[in-house]
Order: structure tokens, then sequence, then C-alpha cells
């Protein structure tokens, strides 16, 4: 196997692993909506955005790319917010 083939064999491994993780993390944003609607609270929490984003860039072990993650956890928080609609 050439290298290229080896890097994408470790990709679709990582892939593999964020979608059952994303998956989860729906599951859990749908039962946030669910709480939210029951108590009439908003589901847009503009401080909660902002501290996830500030978390998601101290967790990240690599600075060169915390631009990067911040904008995948933003679509995640976009979608999020669609399910809990």
């Amino acid at each position: 196997m050439n290298p290229l083939e080896e890097y994408r064999e470790q990709i679709d491994e990582v892939d593999e692993q964020l979608v059952a993780l994303i998956a989860k993390r729906f599951e859990v944003a749908a039962k946030i909506g669910e709480y939210k609607k029951a108590h009439q609270l908003p589901i847009f929490n503009p401080a909660r955005e902002e501290e996830v984003l500030r978390k998601v860039a101290r967790w990240n072990t690599n600075d060169f790319y915390t631009e990067q993650i911040q904008q995948v956890y933003q679509t995640l928080m976009d979608e999020a917010k669609k399910i809990q609609e």
C-alpha cells in the first residue's frame, strides 16, 4: 500500500469515529431541545456558543488548526439548533 492509500485509510478510521460522536452529540442536542421547549427557553444561547468555542480552542493541542476547529464546531452548533427546533 502506498503512503496516500495509508493516509486515506487513517482518515476513514477517524471519520468513522467522528460520525459516531457527531450522531451522539446530536442525540444529546435533541434532548436539550426538548428540555428547552418544556421550560420555554430560547434555542439560541450566544453565551453558551462562545463558551463552547473557547473550550475547543483551549482543548486544541495544535494552535495552527484552532480557527478550522472552531468553524467545524460552529457548524455543529448551527445544525444542533436546527435539531432542537
